[in-house]
C-alpha cells in the first residue's frame, strides 16, 4: 500500500474536485454556459406546489442541505444542473478483514443538464478538468444521454392537456416550465421544432420513483388512460 498506486484513492482524490464541500460544483466551466432563469420561468416554478414537510419526513431528514429555505429547494429542484454520484466500486467491502488493494475503482455519475449544458460540452469539460489536474489515468466511459429541451408555455399540446386534465378529473393541473428528469424531448425541440409535454397523474407522494417498489395507484392507472384519450380529443380540435 505505501508503494503503489491505490485506484480508489485517486478516484475520491478526482470526485472530491467536482463540489466543494457546500455543494456547490466546482467542474472547471460548467455552470459559465448555463442560461439564467428568466422570470417567467421563476415564477412559474415558485408556482408549483410541494409537500416540502412531508417529503422532510418520508426520507427522514430535518432540513435540506446546506439548510436552504423551501423556496430555495423548489428553484434548485426545478431549474438547477447537477453532478450526482450515484455509486462508488471499488476493492472488497464485504465481511470481516481483508487487507488487499485495489486494482482498479469505479463511479457512475449523472449530469442533469439545463438550457445551455450538452452532454458533449459535459463530457468535454470532465475531461479537460481531470486532465488539468494530473488524473489522465482516469478513463471515462458515456452510458448514455439526454440532451436538454424546453417548450415555451402555451402551445397547443399545454393547452390540450390543461382541457383533458379538467375533463377527466375536473382539475387544472399543475404546470411545470420543465421536469427535474429525462425523457426523448430533445429530438422533437431541436430537430423538429415542436412543442411537447409530459402529462398524466401516475406520480404520489410515495410512489418511490426509479427504486425497486416503485408503484402508481390502480386508480391512477387507468385514470391515466382516459386522460391520455381526451387529450387526443382535445388536440384534434383545439
Amino acid at each position: 500500500a505505501p508503494m503503489v498506486v491505490n485506484p480508489a484513492w485517486r478516484l475520491v482524490w478526482a470526485l472530491s474536485t467536482l463540489k466543494d464541500a457546500q455543494d456547490n460544483i466546482t467542474l472547471d466551466g460548467y455552470l459559465d454556459h448555463m442560461v439564467p432563469l428568466s422570470e417567467e420561468n421563476l415564477r412559474r416554478i415558485d408556482a408549483v406546489p410541494m409537500e416540502f414537510e412531508a417529503m422532510r419526513q418520508r426520507w427522514g431528514l430535518d432540513r435540506w442541505i446546506n439548510g436552504i429555505s423551501d423556496h430555495e429547494a423548489r428553484r434548485r429542484h426545478l431549474g438547477a444542473p447537477t453532478i450526482t454520484i450515484c455509486g462508488i466500486h471499488s476493492g472488497y467491502g464485504g465481511a470481516g478483514s481483508k487487507t488487499v488493494l485495489p486494482a482498479e475503482a469505479a463511479a457512475k455519475l449523472d449530469f442533469r443538464l439545463v438550457n445551455g449544458l450538452t452532454s458533449k460540452l459535459a463530457h468535454d469539460l470532465l475531461r479537460q478538468h481531470l486532465d488539468r489536474r494530473g488524473f489522465t489515468d482516469i478513463t471515462i466511459k458515456d452510458l448514455g444521454a439526454e440532451e436538454f429541451a424546453a417548450s415555451a408555455p402555451g402551445e397547443l399540446p399545454e393547452r390540450a392537456a390543461i382541457a383533458a386534465s379538467q375533463a377527466t378529473w375536473g382539475k387544472t393541473p399543475v404546470m411545470l416550465p420543465w421536469y427535474a428528469g429525462s425523457g426523448p424531448m430533445h429530438p422533437f425541440d431541436a430537430v423538429l421544432g415542436q412543442p411537447l409535454i409530459f402529462a398524466g397523474a401516475t406520480w404520489h407522494p410515495n410512489a418511490r420513483v426509479h427504486s425497486p417498489n416503485e408503484n402508481i395507484f390502480v386508480k391512477d392507472y387507468f385514470g391515466s388512460m382516459r386522460f391520455t384519450a381526451s387529450f387526443i380529443e382535445h388536440f384534434a380540435v383545439l
